[in-house]
């Protein structure tokens, strides 16, 4: 899940996305300034922010998908 996450914010043509959580809880991604990933891929956990500067850190191992805003579901 982090390498496609990784993949994603490095896109050429960003699209913000969302990563939903087992629990159901979708956090959205609005822009690649507004997420964090550990250089080291063996850590599985991403910061995202929201627009107003607050922070969350997401656990990616809890993640079950990875869909674009208002588009098709991504599983993991």
């Amino acid at each position: 899940m982090i390498e496609e996450i990784r993949t994603l914010i490095r896109a050429v043509d960003f699209k913000p996305f969302v990563i939903q959580l087992v629990n159901g809880r979708v956090i959205r991604v609005d822009h690649r300034d507004f997420i964090s990933v550990p250089p080291n891929p063996r850590q599985q956990y991403v910061i995202v922010y929201d627009k107003q500067g607050r922070f969350e850190i997401v656990n990616t191992t809890l993640a079950v998908s990875i869909r674009p805003v208002n588009g098709k579901r991504r599983a993991g």
